[in-house]
């Protein structure tokens, strides 16, 4: 499930969508497609929350799971350790 606060932008192309500077896509693709739904600006901790409630729905205990966390090239160091 990923997260983003601005389109993808291919060299020598439009941005695929556009955002409000309040928004945010959430379940975005990996290469930039449109997500599962578009919501206002949260913080780390409501997004996260966010992001748990969705993936829950497709998990029963005594599941085992890997969590990768992938900035998809957009963040900095600092911004991704928020996590």
């Amino acid at each position: 499930m990923g997260v983003s606060f601005s389109a993808c932008s291919l060299p020598g192309y439009a941005p695929m969508y556009t955002l409000g500077d309040d928004e945010m896509e959430v379940g975005l693709g990996i290469h930039g497609e449109k997500g599962l739904e578009r919501c206002k600006v949260e913080s780390c901790d409501k997004i996260v929350d966010r992001l748990w409630t969705k993936f829950a729905n497709f998990v029963k205990a005594g599941d085992e799971v890997v969590v990768l966390v992938n900035n998809l090239g957009a963040c900095t160091d600092i911004e991704i350790s928020i996590l």
